[in-house]
């Protein structure tokens, strides 16, 4: 790998493989696919992880990454009442975690709202 590549972190995530993302894509069963896929769906987030999912006791900063699909507006709650605005163009944020928390991210639009969640343990 080249030497100006950015360092990617190891990370527990869920992710939707390429193969699972085409067939949900291409199989709705719609004779107008625009009825559940693009502009006229809920958005897609196909990736979401964090690490570290284990914290030290006092806490620490996790950084969180995403892919999200059709979204227009995105938020990252901690599970504690604490919900962060995200810019739709972000791709990760670094959260300052202090008890052990459940990261949920809501990526929303016209349609509706996706959301996935990581469990970060503070020890």
């Amino acid at each position: 790998m080249p030497a100006s590549w950015p360092q990617v972190l190891p990370m527990k995530r869920v992710a939707i493989s390429a193969v699972v993302l085409g067939f949900l894509l291409a199989s709705c069963g719609h004779s107008n696919c625009d009825t559940c896929h693009g502009e006229e769906s809920s958005p897609i987030i196909a990736a979401f992880g964090a690490t570290p999912t284990k914290l030290p006791a006092g806490g620490g900063n996790v950084a969180v990454t995403w892919t999200v699909y059709g979204a227009t507006s995105l938020s990252l709650s901690d599970g504690h009442g604490r919900v962060t605005q995200i810019p739709v163009a972000t791709t990760s944020i670094v959260q300052d975690v202090t008890v052990t928390s459940t990261l949920t991210l809501s990526a929303t639009n016209t349609i509706g709202t996706s959301t996935v969640s990581v469990a970060i343990t503070v020890q």
